[in-house]
């Protein structure tokens, strides 16, 4: 069960802070490297705008002539 931010304690969202920042330190880079590919990977396929996918394969990579968004 999901639990909003809302209505965690100032105490327990500190808490979750600081246990989240002992989970990632405990990665390797390769780790934090596929942790980053996949959450940008479901953030473009899922939530971004036309725009925002627009300039990521203007800025980062190329279009597929076929394939235009």
């Amino acid at each position: 069960m999901k639990m909003s931010a809302n209505k965690l304690s100032a105490n327990k969202i500190v808490s979750i802070e600081n246990a989240v920042d002992n989970l990632v330190d405990s990665w390797d880079l390769d780790t934090l490297l596929q942790f980053a590919f996949e959450d940008r990977l479901r953030y473009y396929i899922g939530v971004a705008s036309e725009e925002e996918i627009n300039l990521l394969l203007q800025e980062h990579g190329t279009q597929d002539c076929n394939n235009k968004v």
